[in-house]
């Protein structure tokens, strides 16, 4: 049974496997090429939906289950706070429009745009917001409309099995939204005079809050979204992603 499993693990890392059947796919070399991956990129995230890819390891993204998410923003500016996100829930992703999407050597580069993009989690804060200070633990909602989400993937090629796969090193996102909100369950210890005073005065002033959170939660995000992605083209050759 042990030579089995080995002999099973190895099968798996050097044997090239394929995106599904149904999955469009873009040659790389075509003049239209930037445009065929914008509708390729969009399609497939609508494809992966509820159902995920189960032969790559590849779970939902409606909703997307994140484990642990932190956000710690720290220093001397208007919002300085410590934020541990747990068994998260996001919803929105496969709504996506993709706007832009190129392909440069093992550099992709996309942007996108999401009506609404949402996340439910188990939340602990510490902190202080606009010289106010703050601190909970509960459930939270926290939702940001029509977000442009700015995508920069880098990576380098690996060959394994004699095939080539793409090794991503860094997920790199920048966004911008026309409205957060937030809503944070069990303030100042279940006070909830003091609770609904706080919600609303996070989402009066969530222009400045988004900014200085903005950095933090871009890199948790890109967290989320690199590790995500890594299944895919840690078991999928590059070519057979993007076909040559």
């Amino acid at each position: 049974m042990k030579k089995t499993a080995i002999l099973l693990t190895l099968l798996h890392i050097t044997v090239g496997a394929n995106l599904p059947d149904q999955f469009k796919l873009c040659h790389v070399t075509e003049p239209e090429t930037s445009s065929c991956l914008k509708v390729a990129v969009q399609d497939a995230l609508q494809r992966i939906g509820t159902t995920g890819i189960p032969s790559l390891n590849l779970g939902p993204l409606e909703p997307m289950f994140v484990k642990e998410v932190k956000v710690d923003q720290g220093g001397r500016g208007p919002v300085s706070v410590k934020l541990q996100f747990t068994n998260l829930k996001i919803y929105g992703i496969p709504e996506s429009s993709v706007t832009k999407f190129a392909l440069n050597n093992y550099e992709m580069k996309a942007e996108s745009l999401t009506p609404e993009f949402k996340f439910e989690a188990d939340y602990v804060m510490d902190g202080q917001v606009l010289v106010l200070p703050i601190k909970g633990k509960g459930r939270c909602v926290i939702s940001l409309d029509s977000l442009t989400t700015i995508h920069d993937i880098r990576g380098k090629p690996v060959t394994r099995g004699g095939e080539t796969y793409l090794d991503l090193e860094k997920y790199i996102i920048n966004m911008s939204t026309k409205k957060l909100h937030l809503s944070f369950k069990n303030l100042f210890n279940g006070d909830k005079a003091l609770g609904d005073t706080m919600n609303t005065f996070l989402n009066e002033n969530w222009e400045v809050i988004f900014t200085e959170l903005r950095p933090a939660l871009e890199r948790a995000f890109g967290n989320v979204f690199l590790e995500y992605s890594r299944n895919i083209f840690n078991n999928v050759p590059f070519n057979n992603i993007f076909l040559p």
